[in-house]
């Protein structure tokens, strides 16, 4: 056994690829945990890569590596979620401040007592610097006029562009001291072009980083804004008595408030106050999936507000935004509707006093329901909408899998048979499913929980669901359901009726969703009492009649389902 040898039990690194253990490091004796930080989230954790000592036993290192991997792998994971990489990230940055001041501290420190013991003076250091003096006393002669200059370079270094005036100050406090220092900027050309042409002392003060450093996030701003009012408008600090220069101090103070507001951390932003107001309304699961996207489109452009900062103002800016972007008043006042439901939940919640709704006016939809309405396809047109599923969905299709092509024919047949919604189908289950009928839970309105009875013309239906075949419309990557489940049916629908089809339907108002009324007018056609046709619409009875009313009965709906027919004309058994 030599020198360094031990047994290889306790102390042996394992050679073969299959046993090695990650991030397990053997370096001069000594076992080690040594993992890079993806480059991503190196600014968050404030390191390249993570090192600590393991020890010299084997199996004990395997341990700790093991655990430290398992937390670190946690902790990445977390990140992921904005919310907790905010929170990281500004942890990381305040520990590091607070690093960097008890190191000051200690050299500070250090530094008196090497200068006591050398019988040596530096005004800098002892506070005595005339220089230094005087800047401070321009700096609090009018505190106000020196916060709006710290602010506005404050504003320079959140959008990491040069500050030159401060550069400027620096140079000429470098070149009217006597006292040694280093100070390090970043590497803008224009530092760069401004220190070269200064004296040798600048040059040998200051120096660059290797690069331009990231946006200032809003904790950093904020805690840079805190610093300006505590430093400028504090206790030791007196306002003017001049009337003038007080308005000036108070005005300037109220700005540095605002915005310290606007940036500070707050439970009740306008997502954070959306998600409550979901769980209180008891909003569906569709639909609170349509409102997430509204209000994330809303905090898009204006910002994760504080709800109390959202104010009549920012909406009418935004709704103007809709109207430039080309959106219809019905689609603006669709993307209104959430944002007025959170923001009646935020007054009856005592987040604020009135709702800014109040001072937003909403363009009234001037189009009449026949202008706006998907038109119903006419029987003809059905037929020929068949064939074509037939004839081009029913052989190979380039881009399209067998099974995709079957489950294409087998929902279009679907839709226009029961009238069902496109995303109703989407997302019914296999158990809801029978012989007999579709049970529809769980749609865009209370009412639109019904039963539909099956039409014959679609038997095969239930079996089919049964067999995983709406699985096709997954995400083929994830296997999961994608955001707008229709988005597959919808896009090959509009390619079979505009392109595919010898003869296309080009009819702007014809679509997808025209299967719902296509049904509802062959129902029509075949006889169906009004009542008959909301029942399976899923529509709800006006009134009071609700209350003691449960709609037609089961045999009734089933029997004028199985007399409608889309491709007739003059209802069942009768072609045109």
């Amino acid at each position: 056994m030599g020198r360094f040898s031990v047994p290889k039990s306790r102390f042996s690194v394992p050679s073969m690829s299959s046993d090695k253990i990650p991030y397990l490091l053997f370096e001069r004796g000594r076992y080690y945990y040594q993992r890079k930080v993806p480059l991503g989230f190196q600014d968050v954790i404030g390191t390249k890569k993570w090192r600590e000592p393991a020890g010299k036993d084997y199996l004990l290192a395997v341990d700790k590596v093991r655990a430290l991997s398992k937390e670190h792998n946690t902790l990445l994971a977390s990140l992921k979620n904005p919310d907790e990489r905010r929170d990281h990230k500004t942890k990381t940055r305040r520990k590091q401040e607070q690093e960097r001041a008890a190191k000051n501290v200690i050299e500070d420190e250090k530094y008196r007592i090497w200068l006591e013991a050398n019988n040596m003076e530096d005004l800098g250091f002892s506070g005595e610097d005339p220089y230094l003096d005087a800047l401070n006393d321009a700096m609090y002669a009018r505190p106000w006029e020196s916060a709006a200059d710290w602010l506005a370079g404050l504003e320079k270094s959140r959008t990491v562009s040069p500050n030159l005036p401060s550069l400027h100050r620096y140079i000429e406090y470098i070149n009217s001291t006597e006292t040694s220092f280093q100070i390090t900027f970043p590497p803008f050309p224009e530092y760069k072009t401004e220190v070269a042409a200064a004296s040798d002392r600048v040059r040998e003060t200051i120096s660059f980083s290797l690069s331009i450093p990231p946006p200032m996030d809003d904790d950093e701003y904020h805690d840079h804004l805190v610093d300006i009012l505590s430093r400028f408008f504090g206790s030791t600090i007196a306002p003017p008595a001049d009337p003038d220069d007080r308005d000036e101090f108070d005005l300037t103070k109220q700005r540095l408030e605002r915005k310290i507001a606007r940036v500070a951390r707050s439970p009740d932003t306008i997502e954070k106050v959306a998600e409550r107001y979901y769980r209180f309304a008891q909003v569906r699961e569709k639909t609170q999936d349509k409102y997430q996207r509204t209000i994330s489109r809303l905090t898009a452009e204006v910002g994760n507000l504080p709800i109390q900062h959202l104010t009549a103002a920012t909406l009418r800016q935004y709704r103007d935004k809709l109207t430039s972007n080309g959106s219809l008043p019905s689609t603006i006042r669709a993307d209104f509707t959430p944002i007025i439901g959170l923001l009646g939940y935020a007054v009856d919640e005592g987040l604020i006093d009135l709702s800014p709704m109040a001072g937003v006016k909403l363009q009234k939809e001037k189009r009449s329901i026949e202008e706006m309405k998907w038109l119903p396809f006419e029987p003809d047109e059905m037929v020929r909408i068949f064939s074509a599923t037939e004839e081009i969905w029913g052989q190979p299709t380039r881009g399209l899998s067998d099974e995709r092509r079957q489950a294409l024919q087998m929902a279009v047949r679907v839709l226009a048979y029961t009238s069902m919604r496109p995303a109703e189908l989407m997302v019914l289950r296999p158990e809801a499913v029978d012989d007999r009928c579709i049970r529809v839970e769980g749609g865009k309105t209370k009412s639109a929980w019904r039963v539909i009875p099956l039409h014959p013309k679609i038997a095969g239906f239930p079996e089919w669901l049964k067999a995983g075949g709406l699985e096709v419309f997954a995400n083929g990557e994830t296997g999961e359901t994608q955001s707008d489940p229709v988005t597959p049916i919808r896009h090959n629908f509009t390619r079979l009726i505009r392109k595919k089809m010898d003869s296309p339907i080009n009819h702007p108002k014809k679509a997808l969703y025209s299967l719902r009324s296509t049904f509802q007018n062959a129902l029509r056609r075949a006889g169906a009492p009004i009542a008959v046709r909301r029942a399976i619409l899923g529509h709800v009875e006006s009134g009071a009649m609700r209350h003691y009313d449960d709609g037609p009965e089961f045999e009734e709906l089933k029997h004028w389902i199985e007399k409608a027919d889309p491709t007739e004309a003059y209802g069942a058994g009768s072609r045109r």
